[in-house]
């Protein structure tokens, strides 16, 4: 399957990977309100930008869910 996995990186390979580029970033995968702190380093690189979410932004019927979508920001902004 591609994409919408909920599946993490770990933040040692995407800070390698970010290093191998120079343009702005966004982390994708496996993002939700409580694992921020997974990835300080990333949210402090130069170039990250945000964050792309799905599988933790959805209920359980698989729709968006706007208080999942609130947790999430504020677990991200907090940092």
């Amino acid at each position: 399957r591609v994409g919408s996995t909920g599946t993490t990186i770990e933040s040692r390979v995407v800070a390698e990977l970010a290093e191998t580029f120079d343009i702005p970033f966004i982390l994708a995968g496996g993002i939700s309100a409580h694992n921020r702190c997974e990835f300080d380093d990333i949210a402090a690189h130069d170039r990250f930008v945000g964050v792309d979410v799905d599988t933790a932004a959805r209920n359980e019927r698989g729709e968006f869910c706007t208080t999942r979508i609130r947790q999430i920001r504020k677990g991200w902004q907090q940092g």
